[in-house]
């Protein structure tokens, strides 16, 4: 591929890429040993909420096949 088709596709993909909207996540885990994970959505998502994971919980999932 030529320079010039590179140097093309490259800035394509720049001027097109502003669209992007990364998400922040973290985790840390205390002096007891408590896992503490967070994340946020970077972009518009409606009101947020708070999830609490229960050592020796059932979880169950669904898994789309689609």
């Amino acid at each position: 591929m030529s320079r010039k088709k590179i140097i093309a596709a490259f800035l394509m993909l720049a001027l097109t890429a502003t669209g992007i909207y990364p998400c922040t996540t973290f985790m840390f885990k205390d002096k007891n040993g408590h896992v503490y994970y967070g994340r946020n959505f970077d972009f518009p998502a409606g009101p947020g909420h708070v999830e609490i994971n229960l050592r020796d919980q059932l979880k169950t999932s669904l898994i789309w096949n689609g």
